[in-house]
């Protein structure tokens, strides 16, 4: 293996590459973390922040807000409150505090102060309750682009008090350029227009962070090696789709 530039490594021979590489910080997840912050009057803490001019333009914009860093790490109002954030966390899946100490460990780097607050089984139906939260919360989604899954994200799926909190979207942006996209998508029939909607809806959720990807999630199938015919999972099935396929060898 031989470096040919600083933008680029060129593979030469047949060996795989191996070894371990630590991932930095998202320069554009710090910057919408860091405006998000100032929505609440609590304590705030973020960590793991890359040290760029993007991420200290951000810094220098919340101290001519007032905001500050003490000799403690964390930034403080004038009036000598911590910057503070609420992760809520629930707890039917141990998948979601498992993610929330890196992600809490990732804000306190920057400042902000983070409180993990679990969500108890028996809260988490309580619709009220999760759609009117004052702070982040860790959820799953499939990474599926059936219509189904994709309208979740649809700004009349918010959990809003005058539809009673119904709705299946976990979000709460409302968008009617995003609404627009997400219905081309649904509607339009030729593939290379649909991906060409899709192309667009990515590229209004990206620049917008309509949601924060953390990682995506991997589902290990062990299986005897006397069997065959048994593939992958699907977004919406499990491996056992296709079990009458199924044959031991």
């Amino acid at each position: 293996m031989a470096s040919s530039n600083n933008s680029r490594l060129l593979i030469e021979g047949g060996r795989p590459l191996h070894g371990t590489v630590r991932v930095g910080g998202s320069k554009n997840g710090a910057d919408y973390v860091v405006a998000a912050c100032l929505l609440t009057g609590e304590e705030c803490i973020l960590e793991n922040v890359p040290d760029i001019d993007d991420v200290r333009m951000m810094a220098q914009i919340l101290e001519s807000l007032g905001y500050s860093k003490r000799g403690d790490g964390f930034l403080y109002d004038p009036a000598g409150r911590r910057l503070n954030i609420d992760l809520r966390i629930p707890l039917q899946n141990d998948i979601h505090a498992k993610t929330a100490a890196p992600v809490a460990d990732y804000w306190h780097q920057l400042g902000v102060a983070v409180e993990q607050v679990g969500i108890p089984i028996q809260r988490a139906t309580d619709r009220e309750y999760r759609a009117l939260y004052p702070a982040f919360e860790i959820v799953e989604r499939r990474n599926s682009l059936q219509v189904s899954e994709m309208i979740r994200m649809h700004g009349s799926e918010v959990q809003l008090a005058e539809q009673r909190f119904r709705g299946s979207g976990t979000m709460r942006y409302r968008n009617a350029e995003h609404d627009a996209l997400i219905e081309r998508y649904a509607t339009t029939i030729p593939m290379p227009d649909r991906m060409e909607a899709l192309g667009r809806l990515v590229h209004h959720q990206t620049e917008n962070l309509t949601h924060l990807p953390i990682f995506f999630g991997a589902d290990p199938t062990l299986i005897s090696n006397r069997l065959i015919n048994v593939t992958a999972r699907g977004d919406a099935f499990t491996q056992a789709w296709n079990v009458h396929e199924w044959d031991v060898q």
